[in-house]
């Protein structure tokens, strides 16, 4: 994969505002013009137009010539023919594509009996067009979004009463005909991630199922790879273990990414190749392999035919192409398939599965023989049912109790920790292979805290691990006993609706039980729905509230028996306090102070010491803190000599 050249368009671009009452749409801010030679090759591709033209782009284009796309794009993604009865007799046009876009609700004429096929289309005529053909496609977005998708990336200011040149409507169509396209599935679900109606979950580093906000309008997305709807892929090229950073929207810390507008447009659907490599498809059916090694080069993958959907394993790919043939690729020579009006393929492992028109499912397997692939004749697997395509009853893995209950839509074990299934009722059940046992997996918590998670009803789990060879393996979540009502936590502590603390202890290891105990209470002063953090700190429980006050109750004294000699009343340690940490501080002077302990046994015994000024913000946990400055500048203070 060496020796191809590799481009980036970097876009810095502002959101665009689009609003159909003052009918004016504000400049887009880039730094490099985007490439529309690759939206007219795509036209040139798919046929809408042809070289032979003598095409001038940059004259406006005609109602006649629009008209005459729109009606081929919406015929190419709906895969049929449209109407052409004449029912309304234009006396100024006679072409059947008029006749079709009226009949669909595309186009109108512009009196009853003139079509005006040579009239100039407006931005604000195009816009609206495209916008509500994309809705009549099935389209389930609202037209300000969609408007300001279709006008993303143009490099200039957009007056909605100006005309608008061939050149400009063909790239406007194009993408309206990428945004259709990439709205055609309901949900992506493939190696832990799972995107349902633009929004993008997955896994984070605590294991957590977390809503990703990076991007809306998500197609399909990896960990380093996000697929938008309107075919723009962004590719996150910070190295891999390099440190957290402060966004510029001022939010928080986070961990370092740095996502690039990758230069290919009108992208239809990415496949996560192994070795980071990725595996794209553009709405004209080419094919293009990204090698991260190198840089995110790329290059084309030649096919007799345009291709819609890739799937695969290490070593050997699987494509299906626009006319329902099957294509093997990868490390082994190219090679068509006999079995043809395949619409569906799926794959896991060593088993390649395509759906045919008439419902049934062709099953191939592949073999590794003389230090190369093969693979066997097809066979129709009378015992998988059309629905069954996307999964496989292997391994360890046994949905066949779960069948019980559910209608099994589609299943993704890739994930090494275990395994997401989509129901038909939209739920993501989640099994980590240590059982058999599927719960359906929240799609939000309210806090997560090293083995303590804290769920929106209030209620308080325990997250297990299992050692296993090269790790640990998350067990399914345990519920403590009484512990509801909770409003917040850390590590095995938790502040409940009532003003009680409490704490609890795991007694057994593999299979835990837990022993609870009220550790304290908060003042009459002071109401639970005021406190802002609980946090535990050696033998500290440090609640702060909103009034910048930090409180504390003093554990020291716990006796073996995990209760206390008596309930403690929260007593207040400082004031002017903006955030707390693990050992550390932040002032409403901008000032970090770290905790100082001389003696364990001695409960007023804490202390600040001061260690920067000039700070922002505080993102402290067990094993790291970080300060952001006023300048921007993020600090690991764990590594400060106090």
């Amino acid at each position: 994969m060496k020796g191809f050249n590799k481009f980036f368009i970097l876009i810095g671009m502002t959101l665009l505002a689009f609003s159909y009452s003052n009918m004016t749409i504000n400049a887009i801010n880039v730094e490099e013009k985007n490439d529309y030679g690759q939206y007219i090759e795509i036209a040139k591709n798919l046929e809408l137009i042809s070289e032979a033209d003598d095409i001038q782009y940059e004259k406006f284009i005609t109602r006649k010539m629009f008209c005459s796309i729109i009606v081929d794009i919406y015929e190419k993604i709906s895969d049929g023919t449209l109407d052409a009865t004449r029912k309304t007799a234009f006396s100024d046009i006679r072409e059947d594509y008029v006749y079709k876009a009226i009949n669909t609700g595309i186009m109108q004429g512009k009196t009853k009996s003139l079509f005006k096929p040579y009239s100039k289309m407006t931005w604000e005529d195009a816009i609206t067009i495209a916008t509500e053909t994309m809705q009549l496609l099935g389209v389930e977005q609202v037209k300000s979004t969609l408007s300001t998708e279709l006008v993303t990336g143009f490099n200039k200011k957009i007056e909605l009463k100006n005309n608008i040149t061939i050149e400009e409507a063909i790239v406007l169509l194009v993408k309206m005909a990428t945004i259709a396209r990439n709205s055609e599935d309901d949900y992506f679900l493939d190696k832990g991630n799972y995107v349902v109606n633009g929004e993008w979950w997955h896994f984070d580093e605590d294991r957590k199922f977390v809503k990703d906000s990076t991007y809306n309008n998500v197609f399909q997305a990896y960990k380093d790879y996000v697929l938008k709807k309107d075919g723009r892929l962004f590719i996150d090229t910070a190295p891999y273990g390099s440190p957290p950073y402060f966004d510029d929207q001022g939010n928080e810390i986070i961990k370092k990414a740095d996502w690039k507008l990758f230069e290919l447009e009108c992208i239809t659907s990415i496949y996560h190749y192994y070795y980071g490599d990725l595996l794209i498809t553009c709405l004209d059916g080419s094919v293009w392999l990204i090698d991260e090694d190198y840089k995110y080069t790329y290059k084309r993958i030649e096919f007799p035919e345009g291709i819609k959907d890739i799937k695969g394993d290490e070593g050997v790919l699987m494509a299906l192409g626009n006319l329902g043939k099957v294509y093997f690729f990868g490390e082994l020579p190219l090679q068509q398939e006999k079995v043809d009006t395949i619409i569906k393929i799926s794959s896991r492992d060593n088993i390649y599965r395509g759906l045919d028109a008439d419902g049934n499912v062709w099953e191939w397997s592949r073999e590794f023989l003389s230090d190369e692939y093969s693979i066997n004749e097809p066979v129709i697997n009378k015992k998988i049912k059309s629905n069954e395509l996307d999964y496989y009853n292997i391994w360890d893995l046994d949905l066949t109790k779960l069948e019980e209950t559910n209608t099994i839509i589609e299943a993704d074990d890739t994930y090494y920790d275990g395994c997401l299934v989509l129901n038909q009722k939209g739920d993501i059940l989640f099994n980590n292979n240590s059982d058999q046992i599927y719960e359906v997996l929240p799609l939000s918590v309210k806090q997560f805290k090293i083995y303590t998670v804290l769920d929106k009803d209030g209620k308080v789990w325990y997250m297990n691990t299992l050692a296993r060879a090269g790790g640990y393996r998350w067990m399914d979540p345990v519920p403590i006993p009484g512990m509801i009502n909770g409003m917040l936590i850390d590590d095995r502590v938790c502040l409940r609706r009532d003003g009680s603390i409490w704490s609890w202890e795991r007694d057994v290891f593999i299979e835990p039980t837990f022993i609870e105990h009220k550790l304290g209470f908060l003042p009459e002063e002071l109401d639970p729905e005021e406190v802002i953090k609980v946090l535990r700190y050696n033998e500290y429980i440090l609640i702060l509230d909103n009034k910048g006050v930090c409180w504390y109750i003093y554990t020291y004294d716990k006796k073996k028996e995990l209760g206390l000699s008596k309930l403690q009343e929260a007593k207040p340690l400082f004031e002017n306090i903006k955030d707390i940490g693990y050992g550390f501080a932040l002032k409403d002077n901008d000032s970090v102070y770290c905790f100082d302990i001389h003696r364990k046994d001695e409960e007023d015994n804490i202390q600040l010491n001061f260690v920067m000024d000039n700070i922002k913000q505080l993102v402290s946990g067990y094993y790291r803190s970080l300060v952001l400055d006023n300048n921007g500048e993020v600090f690991d203070i764990d590594e400060i000599d106090y």
